[in-house]
């Protein structure tokens, strides 16, 4: 007597069995150029039932970014030269022929953004009254009225103070008012030319056009 059905010669499903079993030890043997015992992966077959096939995606194409969305320190400038209220005027314009800007934030002992002094307020605050450039402070001709945006505002919206205040620079702050960082208007057509987004030249041509307004009518 045979101790199962499966031991029978004359079984007719015994050939499928032996044909299933040559083909598992088939899978399961080393490939060739491999070290012993690391097969690697293999390929799945239609019979392994613990091998799970996940179709192939097609990789989905990236939503373009908004204005909306980007930040302003994605683009400001970090390295930023400053200088103090105690500062003297000949050194600030030394610092300005140095790094070839026309306006330096002001800040105090603890980083705090306390004003800006730009080329325009040393000439008419104190080369025009006369005063003596190496006896005279920052403080004394500094803007105090300074306008910020923080670090994790829009884009858009800094753009926007820019053109409502009309100023080609605006320093950026963090929220204990510590200045981190610069945008000036050339970091904004550079980044509209490099890396342009959905309406992003419109605001641009919208601030350059507030700039360029004068403040007071022309007379002729």
């Amino acid at each position: 007597m045979w101790g199962s059905e499966r031991d029978r010669n004359d079984d007719p499903t015994r050939a499928g069995w032996e044909t299933e079993r040559l083909a598992r030890e088939e899978y399961d043997r080393p490939r060739y150029g491999s070290m012993r015992g690391a097969a690697g992966p293999r390929p799945a077959h239609p019979w392994r039932r613990d091998v799970l096939v996940e179709p192939q995606r097609a990789p989905q194409p990236a939503e373009p970014r908004e204005l909306d969305r980007v930040r302003v320190h994605e683009l400001m400038t970090r390295q930023v030269s400053t200088v103090q209220p105690g500062t003297c005027i000949e050194h600030a314009a030394r610092v300005m022929e140095w790094c070839d800007c026309g306006a330096l934030p002001v800040v105090g002992d603890n980083g705090v953004l306390v004003g800006i002094v730009t080329d325009r307020d040393i000439a008419l605050r104190v080369v025009a009254r006369g005063r003596d450039t190496r006896k005279s402070v920052v403080g004394e001709c500094m803007t105090m009225r300074v306008f910020a945006c923080y670090a994790n505002e829009s884009v858009k919206e800094c753009m926007r103070q820019m053109a409502q205040h009309k100023v080609r620079r605006m320093p950026i702050v963090d929220e204990r008012g510590r200045l981190v960082g610069i945008v000036s208007q050339g970091d904004l057509a550079r980044h509209a030319t490099r890396d342009p987004l959905p309406g992003e030249q419109h605001v641009l041509a919208d601030v350059l056009g507030a700039l360029s307004q004068p403040e007071r009518p022309t007379q002729r």
